[in-house]
């Protein structure tokens, strides 16, 4: 192998690489894909598995936010696998999650939730808050998608408490997003306004257009809600551009489901068919199935007020699977189980921890 520059290959570079990149993967994919390029290979050379690992791991998540599932859960294995053999325990909490992040996009709920619960378990043992925080969002996330709003709502007010105590400002956001979107689902467009209210100003104030993005959305939605089409449309579209800008592919098609919702009910039937569209071969290349559901559904409702009754039918159809996949009793089953299961372990160490106390 032709040997080049020697700071390419020092372990100090590599690692500064590699945190700059998983500062870009959330929010500029292509380019921490692009900073990435040839550095697992570089750590290869210097058997530097550490940082192989972490290398494997911001690829995963850059592809994840681009949308690539099968990509990101290939490189999320690849980190876990080797961590697990060179015995990298720190690492271990971060990948679980993040593994159980593609899991969730897909809706496969079992996994995602066993996945979680055995992130939020390995990060309790290490005291990482940060992983605790993401844990606790994440099973609030899969208790939304299956309708259970009050235990998705603890969840989410367990995240932000978690982020105000490590001063977390990405978390804080998350929670008051989340919380807004459990508020809407509550038919509580007003409190939802004051959560996303709080959550918008901090991502203006930290300059996080990654953040916003997912906020724009959300107020889109609120005001869709609330019958104030022309704001709906005003932030949806705000969200469209910074999706883009970012190759953030799910906040792309979240967009275009909004807006096209907004289309179809200000009567613009044949702008509302493109948004539709776009957004379901959009979440057909993700393979993302909660908006697989959502975009087959406004498509279906797009059609039906065209007057186009088999068209309609046949998007239903695939609305129908979707829906009926992520409402599972599989799913439900898995959440109380995994969640008890949790619970359990915490106690019998809570007695461990007496017991010994006693012996003292």
């Amino acid at each position: 192998m032709e040997q080049k520059e020697g700071y390419l290959y020092d372990t100090a570079y590599i690692n500064t690489v590699n945190q700059l990149a998983f500062l870009y993967a959330d929010r500029y994919p292509d380019s921490a894909l692009q900073i990435l390029d040839g550095l697992p290979e570089r750590s290869k050379v210097l058997a530097f598995r550490k940082g192989e690992t972490d290398s494997y791991n911001v690829l995963g998540n850059a592809w994840q936010t681009k949308g690539n599932f099968d990509k990101a859960l290939d490189f999320y294995n690849k980190a876990y696998t080797l961590a697990q053999k060179i015995n990298y325990v720190k690492a271990l909490p971060g990948l679980l999650g993040n593994i159980a992040l593609v899991y969730l996009n897909q809706g496969n709920y079992p996994v995602a939730l066993q996945k979680f619960y055995a992130s939020l378990k390995a990060a309790e043992a290490v005291n990482d808050k940060l992983v605790i925080r993401s844990s606790f969002n994440n099973i609030g996330t899969i208790h939304f998608y299956q309708g259970k709003m009050e235990e998705a709502e603890i969840a989410y007010q367990k995240t932000l408490e978690i982020s105000r105590e490590i001063s977390d400002t990405t978390g804080m956001i998350t929670a008051y997003n989340n919380m807004g979107e459990v508020n809407l689902e509550q038919n509580d467009p007003s409190k939802a306004l004051g959560n996303l209210s709080v959550a918008y100003e901090l991502a203006s104030r930290k300059n996080r257009p990654d953040m916003l993005v997912a906020v724009t959305n959300t107020l889109g939605d609120s005001y869709f809600r609330l019958d104030s089409l022309q704001k709906a449309v005003g932030f949806f579209e705000t969200a469209l551009t910074l999706s883009r800008q970012l190759s953030n592919a799910r906040a792309t098609c979240k967009a275009l489901i909004g807006l096209a919702k907004v289309q179809t009910k200000l009567g613009l039937l044949k702008d509302a068919l493109v948004s539709g569209r776009e957004a379901l071969a959009k979440a057909q290349e993700m393979g993302q199935a909660q908006l697989l559901r959502d975009a087959n559904q406004v498509v279906a409702d797009i059609y039906e007020k065209m007057g186009q009754g088999n068209n309609a039918l046949q998007y239903f159809k695939q609305y129908k699977v979707y829906a009926d996949r992520l409402v599972s009793i599989e799913s439900e089953r898995a959440a109380t189980n995994y969640k008890a299961e949790y619970e359990f372990s915490k106690k019998e160490l809570e007695f461990q921890r007496k017991a010994l106390q006693q012996r003292c």
